[in-house]
């Protein structure tokens, strides 16, 4: 689908839905093909295989930083409209800082504030934008593999309520943080989706 809707570029560039619609559809593969990455790290760190684990590792946050990329070049997969809008209904900073907390918390984690199964809802409305995925995934994921890397080179070792603690903690000083996000998107979706598809398409047809 992904290459149909490529090959007709020329005809529909002009459609903010045919735009749209490109990079959904390569978001859709990017993100299936990072799921067979993922499978193939925890597999790694399984075997204890270093090497193997090191490779799997860096093509799937590889991926991420494609995806990323391909996110940011339509205006429906950016971050910043959804931080800016939130920002904009304020009245005052106070209520400015706690819009834009509301807004980082209800598309990442929902919950009290500390660690507790029972008051978090973990990825419930998670999205796929640029910014998010760039600004937040990604180095989220980075540290994940950095605590596996650790435990296969014998520097500590791998525990899963030690890491769930410090994803909570990530996750709560990214929604706290007030940075700023493009409000415009980068790049030709139709250029970006003709050298990704060329990249991986050995790997997903």
């Amino acid at each position: 689908a992904w290459q149909l809707l490529i090959s007709c570029a020329e005809q529909f560039f002009g459609q903010s839905s045919y735009r749209y619609d490109l990079v959904d559809v390569g978001r859709q593969v990017l993100s299936k093909l990072s799921t067979s990455y993922y499978d193939a790290v925890r597999s790694a760190f399984h075997n204890r295989d270093l090497a193997a684990f090191s490779s799997a590792s860096a093509a799937f946050l590889g991926i991420l930083d494609d995806l990323e990329t391909l996110l940011a070049s339509e205006y429906g997969f950016l971050l910043g409209p959804w931080v800016d809008g939130a920002r904009a209904l304020a009245s005052n900073v106070q209520d400015r800082s706690l819009f834009e907390l509301n807004a980082r918390t209800q598309i990442t984690m929902w919950g009290q504030g500390k660690f507790s199964n029972d008051s978090l809802a973990h990825e419930y409305a998670n999205k796929e934008w640029s910014g998010l995925l760039g600004d937040y995934y990604r180095p989220r994921w980075a540290q994940w593999l950095s605590f596996l890397l650790d435990d296969l080179k014998g520097n500590s070792r791998y525990d899963d309520f030690v890491w769930s603690q410090l994803e909570v903690n990530f996750t709560l000083s990214w929604t706290h943080q007030q940075s700023s996000f493009p409000l415009q998107p980068v790049g030709s979706p139709v250029a970006i989706s003709q050298k990704l598809y060329a990249k991986y398409h050995d790997q997903v047809s």
